[in-house]
């Protein structure tokens, strides 16, 4: 009889820490922004990021006169068929700025991403950004600080 006294005691104090243990996993489960680290869109099951149905918000473009560099960014190749472009003609541009605020004076550089059409496939390709400014906020080593705008149609 001590023998099966003892195994009940055993399993009582085994079942007690299982159900400490579970008590402290549900709790858990149920954190949100007010006791933890997550985000405030997480307490309602949102992913992280821009929500659905959100109107995304893009810097105004410089006026020409306002721009004091132009780079024009043409295709090498067709993103398609790996055709050359290097002898087309251009089609239409989309439009990139990285604004550089030294100390003095605001460098608005525009960026033109060249469209030229495949002669091959027929499909346009884009020139491509520089790797620098593929961000909304780029730092070049000469600056304190630079950002990237873009007009609605790239």
């Amino acid at each position: 009889m001590d023998e099966l006294l003892q195994k009940i005691s055993k399993l009582e104090a085994l079942l007690e820490a299982a159900m400490t243990r579970i008590a402290e996993l549900e709790a858990k489960g149920k954190q949100d922004s007010g006791n933890s680290s997550k985000p405030p869109s997480s307490d309602l099951g949102r992913k992280r990021g821009g929500q659905p149905g959100h109107a995304g918000q893009t810097r105004e473009l410089a006026p020409p006169e306002e721009v004091d560099e132009v780079v024009d960014q043409d295709p090498q190749t067709c993103e398609n068929c790996g055709e050359s472009l290097e002898n087309e003609p251009r089609v239409d541009a989309f439009l990139r700025q990285v604004t550089e605020t030294p100390w003095y004076k605001a460098f608005v550089k525009e960026f033109r991403l060249w469209l030229k059409a495949c002669p091959k496939c027929g499909k346009t390709t884009r020139g491509q950004m520089l790797r620098a400014c593929r961000t909304a906020l780029s730092v070049p080593n000469s600056m304190r600080g630079s950002a990237c705008s873009a007009d609605a149609t790239g």
